[in-house]
């Protein structure tokens, strides 16, 4: 898997290295993601809002078909509750749930269907940090691949709408977002 992680950077740093800036993008956007995950001895059911920020590269292959290396980071906003919880053996209770970072590298395959409109697929590579607010801990934390697909829309010159889904593993997110093309 690490193997897999260093050849998709490296693809993305080559072809941001080596091809002009008028292609670059950047996003911003919302996302709203739901995960299943085991962490001390508790099966942990939570759903979280984020806010992310990515950087990408618009690599087109044909008139209808374009590559697009993208890296992006994600911040968690607020808790999630979660009843029941136990800590080194001790009943606490209730514990707090954050998701502290998410941090996402993928590769999407892009097809101009019928202007404005385009759709796409990506391979993505997720990893996430969730924090404990009452134990003060480093919950949980995973990577793993997963897959991706949505639709853009392109009306104003340089700046795209996006909806995304994407699942990675037991983590579910839609994603709502703003690309602008530099």
């Amino acid at each position: 898997m690490k193997t897999i992680v260093k050849y998709l950077l490296i693809v993305n740093v080559i072809f941001f290295t080596t091809h002009s800036f008028a292609n670059v993008f950047s996003a911003v956007g919302y996302e709203y993601s739901s995960n299943e995950f085991s962490a001390q001895t508790n099966k942990i059911s939570v759903n979280f809002n984020s806010v992310y920020v990515s950087v990408g590269y618009l690599i087109k292959l044909s008139d209808d078909i374009t590559l697009v290396p993208e890296v992006s980071l994600g911040k968690g906003l607020g808790k999630d509750e979660v009843s029941g919880f136990r800590y080194g053996g001790d009943l606490l209770g209730k514990e707090e749930i954050s998701l502290d970072t998410s941090v996402n590298i993928s590769t999407s395959v892009q097809y101009q269907t019928e202007y404005p409109l385009y759709t796409f697929a990506s391979i993505v590579y997720s990893k996430v940090d969730y924090k404990g607010e009452l134990t003060k801990s480093d919950l949980y934390s995973d990577s793993s691949f997963g897959i991706a697909a949505g639709m853009g829309y392109n009306q104003i010159k340089d700046l795209d709408v996006l909806l995304t889904a994407s699942s990675v593993e037991k983590r579910k997110s839609l994603k709502l977002g703003i690309r602008y093309h530099f």
